[in-house]
């Protein structure tokens, strides 16, 4: 016990001779949860330090700059819908969009396996491949003029249509594509923020009225900046969606998308050596001072806890005293 009191850190000057006060085992206690706190936090501080600061702000967004448009990427599956009867439209306000050329453009391929879709075999009209087996739709739709609508219908009235042609579908992919911004690039930009509806999949029962899905997405601009790099650029998503069985309906998948009036800016940014010392300095003198104060009232606890053994002694001794006597 007495080489264990050799290592208190928190003994004082109590007279005028510099004189310390006596090591305790409260002293020695304390001095280990000081060290063991201090190497934690000093381990954070270095781990911080080197892993940066990451933060986002939310912004009204700037005016776009000149330069190509961006583009709205859907990727989606119908297992059980050929290619056939397949259309593919971009409205606004239930409008079709003018200049389609430029806004929009897609193509459809064809298969076999209703698991799985490829892209190895384009879609031909009015050829016999596009009967049967399965269709997946590659539509690009341009971005940020104003609330737009990809529309993929099922063609109920086109000739061979049966009911089993339901609107069950997997969305593979919604995402604006841009160079560079991608999930993970950032702590916050996941893939749950970039492209929320991929994967999703719904299924419509053959009984089941004619049914449409409506998916609702608004895109976020964003920017990243990580140090000593160009600025990267792209869109995150926000995405509900609902859906309408109704006899009078046509069976399809109506994707809404507009841009979003606020954007995200996401920066890194690493503290100066000068600011990470001061810091640790910081740590560790609150650290010691707190340490103190919590060292000092143990002590004092137990000075009141000895003087009362001490005086119960004393009276004991007394008594004995005096029953000898």
């Amino acid at each position: 016990m007495e080489f264990l009191k050799k290592f208190d850190m928190f003994r004082v000057i109590q007279d005028k001779d510099n004189h310390l006060t006596a090591p305790s085992i409260y002293g020695f206690l304390t001095t280990v949860f000081t060290f063991v706190l201090l190497v934690f936090l000093v381990q954070g501080e270095v781990f911080d330090y080197f892993q940066g600061y990451e933060q986002c702000a939310i912004l009204s967004r700037p005016m776009k700059e000149s330069g190509d448009p961006d583009y709205l990427t859907s990727l989606v599956g119908f297992p059980f819908v050929p290619c056939k009867y397949i259309d593919v439209n971009l409205t606004t306000y239930y409008k079709n969009v003018d200049d389609l050329d430029y806004s929009l453009s897609y193509k459809l391929f064809t298969g076999t396996n209703r698991d799985a879709f490829d892209m190895n075999t384009p879609y031909i009209k009015d050829q016999p491949a596009g009967n049967v087996g399965t269709c997946l739709v590659l539509a690009r739709s341009i971005l940020g003029r104003g609330r737009l609508s990809l529309d993929i219908s099922v063609n109920t009235r086109r000739e061979g249509y049966k009911p089993e042609m339901t609107a069950t579908h997997v969305i593979k992919d919604v995402t604006v594509a841009s160079v560079g911004f991608k999930a993970g690039i950032f702590k916050g930009i996941t893939d749950t923020t970039v492209s929320p509806l991929k994967g999703r999949k719904q299924v419509v029962q053959t009984a089941s009225p004619p049914t449409v899905f409506h998916y609702y997405l608004q895109a976020v601009y964003t920017t990243v900046d990580l140090p000593n790099q160009p600025t990267v650029k792209g869109y995150q998503q926000t995405a509900v969606w609902t859906q309408l069985s109704d006899p009078r309906a046509t069976p399809g998948v109506h994707i809404s998308y507009d841009t979003s009036g606020f954007a995200s800016q996401c920066s890194k940014n690493y503290a100066t050596p000068s600011h990470f010392f001061v810091h640790l300095c910081a740590v560790a003198g609150g650290v010691y001072t707190v340490a103190s104060f919590i060292e000092l009232m143990l002590e004092q606890m137990a000075k009141v806890k000895r003087k009362q053994l001490r005086k119960e002694e004393h009276a004991k001794n007394t008594q004995n005293a005096v029953s000898t006597a």
